[in-house]
């Protein structure tokens, strides 16, 4: 039974594609439609379609009467009579217009002989303000750029990124709206102030542009690292609590460049009480809060390209916290 399904299905998969090529032999059997000086042409420029028929493919016994009708899609905009017909064409909008050539014979329906697709669009802009970033020691590298306007036309983007000893890197992102690529590569040189340069070209069929070289070094990346934090209690008063929060500062490998500040986040658990946000240059950080209630501190470290994952820490009343009281308490001296 398995061999018989899949026989089927390879004999329905062949038979659709002889129908498929049958369909686009049928479709021109009788003629032609040829475009010049292209199929893709930039926006504003003139283009000469040509229907012509084939030979004793006119209409039977009154080649004379041949009619043939030039549509664009569905619209009549040009006609003439005889076994081919030329028109100029301008005003084409941006993106795709069909045009169809058929034949019109005395009392019968118009067949149609041949048609032609033309692709309207621009070329490629310069790509601008290219960035490339890696998320974290294992994290890949991924950059980012404005392609500027859309083209209207199938375009190439080549991103190439180059490093120490020669190094290089490419991939290729083929779409009209291709500003994103991931090179999927994790990037660990041997000197963490290393140079890399990227570079992305756009390439269709009217013209190319590439962006600024733009230079980056492995500290330019999103530090790695989770801070070491702890904290200390001081009671104010009955309902006041001060709270000082102290951290170590990332390696040299985890920070990944200058960390340009810490940012505190603050927020009680239990009475769903409004974050608190607190950005500071220091290793420290104090603050009062209730003397009741369990709360939670995030705190992360940020360089110019993003921040590191928040180290979580709870602070408890512990005199809350439901504990058993010691017992069998004994001192030997």
């Amino acid at each position: 039974m398995a061999h018989t399904f899949r026989g089927c299905s390879l004999a329905f998969m062949f038979i659709i594609t002889w129908l498929l090529i049958k369909a686009k032999i049928d479709a021109c059997k009788r003629g032609d439609v040829t475009v010049k000086p292209s199929h893709v042409i930039l926006l504003g420029s003139t283009v000469n379609i040509t229907c012509s028929l084939k030979p004793r493919q006119g209409c039977f016994h009154y080649s004379r009467r041949n009619k043939l009708i030039l549509y664009k899609f569905d619209r009549r905009i040009n006609f003439h009579h005889g076994h081919s017909l030329n028109s100029q064409v301008t005003g084409l909008p941006l993106g795709t217009t069909l045009f169809v050539c058929k034949l019109a014979c005395i009392n019968s329906d118009e067949i149609q002989i041949c048609g032609a697709e033309i692709f309207v669009g621009v070329a490629p802009e310069q790509p601008q303000n290219l960035s490339c970033i890696q998320k974290g020691e294992q994290g890949t590298v991924a950059c980012t750029w404005e392609r500027g306007r859309d083209t209207h036309l199938y375009t190439e983007y080549t991103l190439q990124l180059s490093g120490p000893k020669n190094l290089t890197w490419q991939k290729q992102c083929k779409d009209i709206y291709c500003d994103y690529l991931d090179f999927g590569i994790n990037l660990t040189p041997e000197s963490p102030e290393s140079n890399f340069t990227a570079k992305v070209t756009a390439v269709n069929s009217l013209g190319s542009s590439s962006s600024l070289p733009s230079t980056f070094t492995f500290l330019d990346i999103e530090p790695t690292g989770m801070l070491d934090v702890w904290y200390m209690k001081r009671h104010i008063d009955y309902s006041r609590q001060q709270i000082s929060l102290f951290w170590k500062n990332l390696s040299v490998s985890e920070a990944r460049g200058k960390i340009l500040h810490y940012q505190v986040t603050l927020q009680e658990l239990t009475g769903g009480k409004a974050m608190t946000q607190n950005i500071t240059g220091h290793t420290s950080w104090t603050t009062v809060i209730p003397r009741t209630g369990n709360w939670a501190v995030a705190v992360s470290a940020a360089n110019s390209k993003g921040s590191s994952l928040p180290t979580r820490i709870n602070i408890m009343n512990l005199c809350e916290a439901g504990l058993l009281a010691p017992r069998q308490v004994s001192a030997n001296s």
